[in-house]
């Protein structure tokens, strides 16, 4: 029989497995909603104002 102990270690492991599962997900999942958005306004010809945080060198 597993001590407290080793439960409580499988237990936090499966919820760190979970969140690394679940995590990026949401996250892209509001950023691409965001992106929409802004998209859609510029679609209307109404004036968006974004605020660059960060840039980096590329060929686009």
């Amino acid at each position: 029989m597993a001590s407290n102990r080793e439960t409580s270690l499988r237990r936090a492991r499966n919820v760190l497995a979970v969140m690394l599962m679940v995590l990026p997900l949401a996250l892209f999942v509001l950023f691409e909603r965001q992106a929409r958005r802004l998209d859609a306004l510029a679609a209307t010809g109404l004036s968006v104002q974004a605020t660059v945080t960060r840039a980096e060198r590329g060929t686009t």
